[in-house]
């Protein structure tokens, strides 16, 4: 995952089935969708669809949806503190080097 993801958000909903239900709607207009658990009590769940690496392609997005009459805002994202792969298991997520010089 890069450092800053971004990804267009069509909502957040206070239960996982109105998340679910609206992702599944979301999909089927062909976007990657994915449910995003936002920590917080009033609305937990969030549908998003991305992610992107380049904040021009996550507008992008949110032009398409909205041409759909759906409506999206460009959100940006920090990655996971550990992102998995089938065969390695947990890993940090990688992080630009800098130079302390």
């Amino acid at each position: 995952w890069p450092v800053v993801r971004y990804c267009a958000q069509v909502g957040a909903f206070r239960t996982r089935s109105e998340a679910d239900a609206t992702g599944a709607a979301v999909a089927r207009s062909g976007e990657r969708v994915y449910l995003k658990t936002t920590g917080r009590r009033d609305f937990p769940y969030s549908v998003r669809v991305g992610p992107y690496q380049k904040r021009s392609d996550a507008l992008a997005a949110v032009d398409r949806l909205r041409d759909r009459g759906i409506t999206a805002l460009l959100v940006e994202e920090d990655p996971p503190p550990a992102v998995y792969s089938a065969t390695a298991g947990p890993r940090e997520p990688r992080t630009p080097h800098r130079d302390n010089g």
